[in-house]
């Protein structure tokens, strides 16, 4: 679960708005630098404290931190963990100018406080840390993750990522976040840097920031040159390794499981958890698991018997499991023997590490102990030391790892790193410097050397293996150029500053030889360690008042702040020397009235007053009867006195003479300030007017943008009204054609009922074609809309004039009539569909021969006629010209097609309908309202 990047403000739940949020990666190799600068603004009327909690992943640390002072960022001071606080509580409590600081709070997460964040202001705050590309499942491929979650959306998010990829390296590919699916890294000068540039605007970022690059090489180098010394270097090391097979080991028959059950997991997301138990257990099948749940103290073990795989008892165990309560990892036991006096091949933890009570290492630990955490919220370190200490291995979940690779792993002998050595050097320090295991494929080793005059390159050798045994030697060359260095950003020294501190943690924070290394390295590389921290200061009085060096990169101030510094050493040593050279002359004093005859107690030195009673009673009397002595004495005294009088006018003088050139040179430097500040504040005031002239263009370019979508919309609305007006005179040009084609078909049909009568009367036989029932057919459609057939009687004479043509032939034959459109005789809505269709009388067909031409095949189908009676109002409605034949031929009617049956088919084909009507002795009666 990735943790909100949010500043909370102190005793309140509320956090501050996050106005802008800008992300900078720069990657070599296998290592990255992340600069994470935000501004927040307090929208209240009251001066509030912040605190940002943020993790970050195994292996980061906090290298750099700035807050902005009176509009300039200024960088923070490196110093003791417990100085740094000391300093921000005294400075918050008294109310001085604003302090802000960063520290470790618990393995891997850091807080930074900051204060004061002004009433109806803003602040902002600069986040630097370095980390290592992670491995990932799949072969050759790193991965660059940066946790970030934003509850709410942010009005400015800029991101900018510059990586150098090695050589023969893929292009760098971002994954596993929505916001950046689509962005692309872009070549900059060379094939192997790619940069890539996103701005989102009243966005969020929900899954972090994520990218892969793939087709990495097998080994990977990077130096850096040491500006410490004239012949130092550092370098870095990333080998692919093979994992060789463990030598065989016994069958496993009972382990251990230690689950935390702490408050600190009772939100956390648990599922890569129980995927790495079930493939343990798929792993050995059979097996005895003893369960032990611990808090603040461990439960009683329960123990469940698990045959060919089947887990499900002791998976709902655990997940019905109650967290709350502290964590004591220390009271956790990890014994040889189980409950029953069995024997336990080993143990495996599932926590987070966050110990709250006791300590922090288990004493019981005769088992190795296989230690799992997928939390972001970790303490690593601890994790890693128990799991090291016990002789087992830690797995971070929360990386890409293959689940039952680890499980085939667990419980036998670790392949891992050996050692490395380095001949011909002056001096090298190689991180890690003991035996290893590896986790997953890859190797990394940080070093620190120096070089003999002359030399520019060396051999390191690996070894890998088993324990004490030898597997693998591998040889790694290194070049080294006294020119300059190869990354200019410090990464590979800070990451053998981090490999360090890892180390001296791995062996314990509180060793009295561990904490002084601890601080010196993190002063010396400005990491944030638990025994280091990073706080800004406004002003010199601060500095000088908690004695805290401020950072180079201020200049003047760092100079002021020495200079003051030394003035007051030399100060501190004269007072000591003054303290010392007065205890001097007092025992001077002393062995001289000791070694001189006094003639008379009452003259006496008063120094002698001083004395103890002890040593005055040893004094003998007659000492002190002698005047020339005590004269000589007394004169002495007060030539002293002279000559201490004299020197103080004189050291008085010179005093004086001082004071009036600090005078003079703090007048100096508060020139210097002022001068300073007039510019700063002249750089600020171009600041501003750049940006207003930038909201100026960008206002005018939105401006811009919103004429050219107001001319857009006209055009559209021009486009629009000249299509409706062309749609309009289309729909008017097709109802003239539809006028003019129902005249022309009344023409036609006037016509063709004209010549069926002259026929008739010249004794013609009387055929009415496909065409001719089509074109009545349109007659009937729309005979009740035309103005010549408008009425009853009309369409009655039209029916009578077709009936009589059939009925009157001397061979009776009669002919489907076919219509293109099923509409043209029943369609809904239509007048004549609302007309009834009754049959009178009935046609009697004589019995005759009829034929069935067909053009498609050639084929001939005879038929014999038979009578067919039409019951009266009845119909046949044939979908289909084959329907329309069978019907035809089953009535003993000859159908022709007038253009041929595939022209009927063709017709069916293009979705359209044929009607087969045998046309009787028909009436048509007009419906009432037509």
């Amino acid at each position: 679960m990735v943790q909100a990047f949010e500043l909370v403000v102190k005793d309140s739940s509320e956090p501050v708005d996050l106005v802008s949020l800008s992300v900078t990666v720069v990657t070599c190799g296998f290592l990255a630098e992340t600069r994470v600068t935000a501004e927040f603004r307090n929208s209240t009327d009251t001066d509030l404290e912040g605190e940002l909690v943020f993790p970050l992943d195994e292996g980061s640390t906090v290298c750099g931190y700035a807050v902005d002072i009176k509009g300039v960022m200024v960088e923070a001071a490196v110093c003791e963990k417990e100085t740094a606080r000391k300093a921000f509580e005294t400075e918050v409590r008294e109310k001085r100018a604003g302090p802000a600081m960063i520290e470790s709070v618990v393995g891997n997460t850091f807080k930074t406080r900051i204060y004061p964040l002004p009433r109806h202001g803003t602040r902002t705050v600069c986040i630097t840390f370095s980390s290592e590309l992670t491995d990932t499942s799949r072969s050759r491929e790193l991965k660059y993750f940066f946790p970030l979650l934003l509850k709410k959306a942010v009005p400015l998010i800029s991101l900018h990522i510059e990586s150098d990829v090695p050589a023969g390296a893929a292009k760098p590919l971002f994954v596993d976040t929505d916001e950046l699916s689509g962005v692309e890294f872009r070549a900059q000068t060379t094939d192997e840097r790619f940069v890539a540039d996103v701005v989102f605007a009243d966005s969020r970022v929900t899954k972090g920031v994520a990218f892969t690059i793939g087709r990495c090489p097998r080994r990977q180098v990077v130096v850096e040159k040491d500006v410490s010394g004239e012949n130092a270097f550092f370098f870095s090391i990333s080998d692919s390794v093979t994992i060789q097979s463990a030598p065989a080991h016994p069958q496993t028959e009972r382990i251990g499981v230690l689950w935390d059950c702490s408050r600190s997991r009772d939100q956390a997301d648990l599922s890569k958890e129980f995927a790495m138990l079930n493939a343990v257990v798929q792993n050995l099948k059979n097996v005895t698991v003893d369960v032990y749940q611990f808090r603040n103290v461990p439960s009683d073990p329960e123990t469940f018997k698990i045959t060919n795989g089947r887990w499900q008892p002791l998976e709902s165990h655990l997940r019905s499991a109650i967290y709350d309560g502290g964590t004591s990892i220390g009271a956790v036991r990890a014994p040889q023997l189980g409950p029953n006096g069995v024997q336990v091949s080993y143990y495996l933890m599932f926590t987070d590490g966050l110990n709250t009570l006791g300590r922090e290492l288990p004493t019981v630990l005769e088992a190795p102990v296989y230690v799992f955490c997928s939390a972001l919220i970790a303490n690593h370190v601890l994790l890693k030391s128990l799991a090291r200490k016990s002789g087992g291995q830690f797995f971070n979940l929360a990386q890409d790892h293959n689940a039952s690779s680890l499980a085939a792993s667990l419980g036998k002998q670790s392949f891992g790193f050996l050692s490395a050595s380095i001949d011909k050097v002056e001096s090298a320090e190689l991180y890690p410097s003991s035996p290893t295991p590896i986790s997953g494929s890859t190797f990394k080793l940080a070093g620190r050397l120096t070089l003999a005059e002359g030399q520019t390159s060396v051999t390191v050798r690996l070894s890998y293996g088993f324990g004490a045994l030898v597997r693998d030697v591998v040889q790694v060359d290194l070049s080294f150029h006294q020119n300059g260095e190869s990354t200019g950003r410090k990464l590979v020294g800070r990451w053998w500053a981090s490999k360090k501190i890892e180390e001296l943690l791995l062996e314990g924070a509180d060793e009295p030889h561990v904490k002084p290394q601890l601080l010196a390295t993190g002063k010396q590389f400005g990491l944030v360690t638990p025994s280091t921290s990073l706080i800004v200061l406004e002003t010199l009085e601060q500095y000088l008042r908690h004695e805290i060096e401020p950072p180079k990169v201020l200049g003047d101030l760092w100079t002021e702040w020495t200079l003051a510094m030394q003035q007051r050493k030399r100060e501190k040593e004269e007072r000591l020397e003054a303290k010392l050279q007065y205890v001097v002359d007092l025992w001077e004093r002393r062995k001289h009235w000791w070694n001189t005859h006094h003639s008379d107690l009452e003259w006496a030195p008063e120094f002698v007053h001083h004395m103890s009673h002890q040593h005055m009673a040893q004094i003998d009397a007659a000492d002190f009867r002698n005047p020339v002595s005590w004269k000589e004495m007394k004169d002495n005294k007060l030539r002293e006195e002279e000559r201490q009088r004299l020197k103080k006018i004189e050291e008085a003088e010179l005093e004086r003479k001082r004071l009036l050139s600090v005078k003079a040179d703090c007048r100096r430097a508060e020139l210097e300030k002022r001068q300073q500040r007039i510019e700063r504040q002249r750089a600020q005031l171009e600041h501003d007017e750049r940006l207003a002239r930038e909201r100026l263009r960008l206002e005018q370019l939105a401006d811009a943008q919103a004429t050219r979508d107001e001319q857009r919309a006209v055009v559209l609305s021009l486009e629009l009204e000249k299509f409706v007006e062309d749609e309009v005179a289309r729909r008017v040009f097709e109802e003239e054609l539809r006028l003019e084609e129902e005249q022309r078909l009344t023409e036609e049909s006037e016509r063709i009922v004209d010549e069926d009568r002259r026929r008739k009367d010249r004794g013609v036989e009387a055929t009415i074609t496909v065409d001719s029932a089509t074109k009545l057919s349109y007659v009937f459609r729309f005979g009740q809309r035309s103005a010549r057939f408008r009425g009853k009687q009309t369409v009655d004479d039209l029916c009578r004039t077709v009936t009589a043509a059939m009925s009157e032939l001397d061979h009776t034959e009669a002919y489907g009539l076919f219509s293109t459109s099923r509409s043209a005789w029943l369609e809904p809505g239509d007048e004549l569909a609302s007309a009834s269709l009754r049959a009178q009388d009935v046609l009697e067909v004589r019995r005759r021969p009829a034929h069935l031409h067909t053009s498609t095949g050639g084929h001939v189908a005879a038929a014999r006629t038979s009578q067919l009676a039409v019951s009266q109002g009845s119909w046949d409605e044939i979908d289909t010209p084959k329907r329309a034949l069978e019907a035809g031929t089953a009535a003993g009617l000859c159908v022709r097609f007038p253009h041929g049956p595939s022209h009927a088919t063709q017709t069916h084909c293009t979705g359209t309908y044929t009607l087969l009507r045998v046309l009787a002795l028909l009436r048509f009666d007009a419906c009432n309202n037509a």
